[in-house]
């Protein structure tokens, strides 16, 4: 075999090599290049660390598309220079995700921003950043019945399909924390502020206390004393009180016969002796 047969043929078997290893390619990412797939984005104001291009959407843990595109608002928005608009909104996150169609009935080629608008007013739509165990990623999650949650504030068009955002619930928490741990800082500093004045004034108030318990404790002696003296003349008294109750008692068994006598004969009471009898001529 001459070398130029032999390169011919090692040639061969590489161009059939690589026109095999290209149809396969072809054949099995057609499905995914003539996808049809429907874009739509949202915005966070806070951090969107865990989550990357290429992060599956879900909708109740069936995937639907995936995100494609991070970037700041202020990149794909222009806020016609003005720096108080760029600082508040400018440096929200915008995500743009592709969405399949067909994935769900909800996904279809003419869904539009009305028929959004719809289900966010009526059945609580909204994407929520949803984290991957202890794993540090998180993944986006399509679900209804958070209607609890406000409407972010933006002031521009957005240029594709807008869903509204949950925040990020764990940034939430965290904010929450701080939030309560200075508004405890700035309520018990004025309690901690009056209990040391308080303390100041202590050992005069005690002192007052001590005072206070000892003109207690003078006029329970008093009160002692006037018992006592009490009962010295309740003692004293005693046999004048029992001879004035026996002469009432007298006076009154005298007054019950005089009574009793006056009811039997009122003549003797008035003329002291009962008139003679007089007899009678027949």
């Amino acid at each position: 075999m001459s070398q130029k047969t032999q390169y011919f043929k090692i040639g061969l078997f590489i161009l059939i090599g690589s026109s095999i290893l290209v149809a396969g390619i072809i054949v099995l990412g057609a499905g995914k290049i003539f996808e049809k797939k429907i874009y739509v984005e949202t915005y966070f104001s806070t951090s969107v660390q865990g989550i990357d291009i290429g992060t599956p959407i879900k909708c109740r843990g069936v995937k639907i598309g995936k995100v494609d595109q991070i970037n700041i608002v202020g990149d794909a928005y222009d806020f016609g220079g003005d720096m108080d608009k760029f600082r508040k909104y400018g440096l929200y996150v915008r995500v743009r995700g592709a969405l399949k169609i067909g994935a769900i009935s909800l996904i279809t080629q003419k869904l539009n921003q009305k028929e959004i608008d719809h289900l966010v007013q009526n059945e609580g739509l909204r994407l929520k950043m949803v984290p991957l165990g202890i794993t540090g990623l998180s993944y986006l999650e399509l679900d209804f019945g958070n209607g609890e949650y406000p409407l972010m504030d933006i002031i521009w068009k957005p240029k594709l399909v807008y869903i509204p955002s949950v925040p990020n619930e764990f940034e939430m928490f965290i904010r929450g924390l701080m939030t309560f741990s200075k508004s405890m800082n700035e309520d018990i500093k004025p309690i901690l502020e009056n209990l040391r004045e308080a303390s100041k004034s202590f050992p005069e108030t005690t002192k007052n206390i001590n005072k206070g318990l000892g003109s207690v404790s003078e006029l329970s002696t008093n009160l002692n004393s006037a018992v006592i003296n009490a009962n010295k003349i309740m003692g004293e008294n005693q046999q004048n009180l029992k001879e004035t109750m026996n002469n009432i008692k007298f006076i009154t068994n005298d007054l019950r016969d005089v009574s009793q006598e006056l009811k039997n004969n009122p003549s003797r009471v008035i003329f002291g002796e009962a008139p003679p009898k007089q007899g009678v001529e027949r």
